[in-house]
């Protein structure tokens, strides 16, 4: 029933799609051209993905051909809860958003406002994602889709994994089986967002996972994930902001607030700490670790402890940290330094 609402919508030339208050099993809905999928509320409608079925809860329509059959454009799904029924079922995302031909950031950009059909703009709102197989939302090979206020709680896969120009604000990833937020395509931009308890299958995953170039990080919060709050890897022209303490649940010491891998030209200015009152025996003593290959950032944080006892550059780098050298570094508002030995030689 609610297929077949979508589907006289969209034949309409578009339309709302109410769903009641209530719960209704599903085997996989089809957001169609310029439909509005809208519920009660994100905990008054519930869909509920029936057992055995083992595939996205719901998808938008995709092209057969990628030439005549168009692709949906201009979607939303909002108010609503999508729960993945993830103890019966061996694979599925919460949404799954793509389209046919795939595109990459420069195809998509080529086509500017003047052609609509090049945009695919979706919107998701005021949705909780709940209990999913693989990831609670994903994207790929389109762009411009907007996330707003969008919970994702308890997937076994990550919370995110938008594709590229992906816009998330206040959206939040809890309890996932990998990172919280999965940013592997360009030019992401978060606001307000946050991660906490993220690496509960795989204990090595961080709150946000930073692959792609250019990605934007707006007053995030990474909290209590098993990993390390952000891993940047192979990535360059991010800037990041926000406030990562507490992770390295995995291990006391383990992982950092920031851990940079092979990463360069990344502003980074952030709070990041141990919140619980000894700073000793819980997980996340250090705020950042920079590995070997990082160049040309510049790193501005503030480290702290429930002790209050201010921190210095020692403490807030992670031992063994091997790419200090061409960076700038400042904790505390001291400005990294190098010990020098006697006799040495050095190239200022």
């Amino acid at each position: 029933a609610i297929q077949g609402a979508i589907d006289a919508a969209s034949a309409a030339g578009g339309g709302v799609v109410f769903i009641p208050q209530g719960l209704y099993t599903i085997r996989q809905i089809v957001v169609k051209d310029r439909v509005s999928l809208r519920g009660a509320g994100h905990l008054a409608t519930r869909l509920f993905l029936e057992a055995g079925q083992n595939k996205h809860a719901v998808i938008n329509y995709v092209s057969s051909n990628g030439t005549t059959d168009p692709n949906a454009l201009y979607y939303e799904v909002m108010d609503l809860c999508i729960d993945g029924n993830k103890a019966n079922n061996t694979s599925g995302n919460g949404i799954y958003f793509s389209r046919n031909p795939e595109f990459t950031p420069a195809t998509n950009d080529a086509g500017g406002d003047s052609d609509l059909q090049w945009e695919n703009q979706a919107t998701v709102e005021n949705v909780l994602l709940l209990r999913c197989k693989d990831d609670g939302y994903e994207s790929t090979g389109i762009g411009d889709h907007r996330l707003v206020n969008v919970m994702a709680e308890h997937c076994d896969g990550n919370g995110f994994t938008p594709a590229y120009d992906a816009q998330l604000s206040n959206c939040l990833a809890s309890n996932s089986g990998l990172a919280g937020f999965n940013l592997a395509g360009p030019n992401a931009h978060l606001a307000t967002c946050k991660a906490y308890y993220s690496g509960k299958v795989d204990s090595n995953k961080p709150g946000f996972s930073i692959t792609g170039k250019h990605v934007q990080l707006a007053a995030c919060e990474a909290q209590d994930n098993w990993g390390p709050g952000v891993q940047m890897d192979g990535t360059y022209g991010c800037v990041i902001h926000g406030k990562f303490e507490s992770n390295s649940k995995a291990g006391v010491g383990a992982f950092p607030g920031v851990d940079l891998w092979n990463s360069h030209y990344n502003v980074i200015s952030f709070s990041g700490g141990e919140r619980r009152a000894d700073g000793t025996n819980s997980g996340q003593q250090n705020s950042v670790q920079l590995r070997s290959g990082c160049v040309g950032n510049q790193i501005n944080l503030t480290h702290w402890c429930e002790t209050w006892v201010p921190a210095t550059i020692g403490t807030a780098i992670q031992g063994g940290s091997t790419a200090i050298s061409g960076n700038t570094i400042i904790v505390n508002n001291q400005l990294g330094a190098q010990n020098i030995a006697y006799a040495a030689t050095i190239t200022p």
